[in-house]
């Protein structure tokens, strides 16, 4: 079965300005072969059909919107949605084919997104018609330890790595193909230390002899070595500051308190179950000392101070972080410049009526309604913007014309 992870086909006309966008992003699992994909599609066309592999189910689904949609598995290739909508989000798991997924001599993986399969009109891998995309973007999203080795589209664009991801910007483009390749690291094997009968024995007799009767019946009930991983912590009172969480079958934490209050260092055996260190410190990109799992605002500029949420500190609430602000004291509600001043100058260069100092749209269409920030309104969020919109009421997600007013086409998305 050929590999059909994604192209967008449209069969009805369109309007020659609708704008094509594509957003795809993978995020790795650890065993680098697993994935969850998000994909986005997002035109001026009212219908989409999206094609996925043909053992992706409607149950595998994660996320899907709009909510309502059409499932179709007559195709015996693919199985289709079917959206009456000017765009859509999916999100599902899948696993790379082994035709598209190879492992090299070092232990590197590489993958292409094509299969060496062309559709019957000579299309393949990402592609659009009757159109290329006007803008395309594709990103992995690695675990923390695996290795990026390199990463080629055969379309011009940008690539752009932040921390353990990277990501590809192309606009008209089409017929794209990626090659990705990245190292996984290979699993360490717990640590094991078996403890004999013997060992417990030899602890048992310490505690009997050094420790009240009441505590040893607690300490000696069940005693066993189980399979799995047994560490046995010796000549240790205290706890390590690198978080040593000491779990003991069925003795509470006063009881192990006194055995060791009780007992001579030199002859204190825990026997635990399990013991985990965690010393490996949590990924900070920004760099603000909030770590990344932790912070709401991962993209704070450095040297901002911020707030224990990760986001950047705003004194007057004008919108200009302090770092940024030269009048960090501004009234409420005054509008500022980028410095978070109060504006001076009158030039007004989009005719809006609202300064340039101020305005915080400077590109606003002659005649459009603005805000004393010199922002439109879009009532009927169709991107044409009130004052300029003669259909002021169009239904959410409806494809328009100049004048905001209905256009009917349909679209179908592979």
């Amino acid at each position: 079965m050929r590999f059909f992870l994604a192209a967008i086909l449209l069969s009805l006309s369109a309007h020659a300005s609708a704008k094509v966008v594509s957003e795809t992003i993978f995020f790795l699992e650890d065993d680098g072969r697993n994935y969850l994909v998000q994909r986005s599609m997002h035109t001026k066309y009212t219908g989409h059909r999206f094609h996925v592999d043909k053992h992706i189910t409607r149950d595998d689904l994660r996320h899907v919107s709009p909510k309502n949609f059409k499932w179709d598995d007559s195709d015996p290739d693919v199985n289709t949605l079917i959206f009456n909508a000017s765009g859509f989000t999916l999100i599902y798991p899948g696993e790379f084919p082994q035709s598209q997924l190879k492992t090299n001599d070092d232990g590197s993986l590489s993958y292409t997104s094509w299969d060496g399969e062309r559709d019957e009109k000579g299309r393949y891998g990402f592609w659009f018609a009757p159109e290329n995309y006007d803008r395309f973007v594709y990103s992995w999203i690695f675990p923390e330890d695996v290795e990026i080795i390199k990463y080629k589209a055969n379309r011009k664009g940008t690539w752009i790595q932040r921390g353990n991801a990277v990501s590809y910007y192309g606009e008209q483009v089409n017929n794209l193909v990626f090659d990705i390749q990245y190292k996984v690291p290979p699993k360490p094997e717990p640590v094991k230390e078996i403890v004999t009968k013997t060992e417990i024995k030899e602890v048992v007799k310490v505690v009997t002899k050094e420790v009240p009767k009441e505590v040893i019946k607690v300490v000696t009930k069940e005693v066993e070595v189980p399979k799995e991983v047994i560490k046995v912590v010796t000549k240790e009172v205290e706890v390590p500051k690198e978080v040593i969480k000491v779990v003991t079958k069925e003795v509470p934490k006063e009881v192990i308190k006194e055995v060791v209050k009780e007992v001579p260092k030199e002859v204190i055996k825990v026997v635990t179950k399990e013991i985990y260190v965690d010393s490996k410190p949590k990924a900070d990109n920004d760099g603000d000392g909030v770590p990344d799992v932790s912070d709401t605002c991962p993209d704070t500029p450095a040297r901002a101070m911020v707030t224990i949420d990760g986001c950047a500190l705003d004194f007057d609430k004008d919108g200009i972080i302090n770092e940024h602000d030269q009048c960090p004291s501004s009234p409420p509600n005054t509008v500022v410049n980028k410095q978070g001043c109060k504006a001076s100058s009158h030039a007004d260069s989009d005719k809006d009526s609202v300064v340039d100092e101020f305005d915080l749209c400077p590109g606003t269409p002659r005649g459009a309604y603005v805000d004393r920030t010199g922002c439109s309104s879009d009532t009927d969020k169709d991107e044409v913007p009130d004052g300029l919109d003669k259909c002021l009421a169009t239904p959410e997600e409806t494809r328009v014309d100049k004048d905001g007013c209905a256009v009917s086409s349909t679209v179908e998305a592979h």
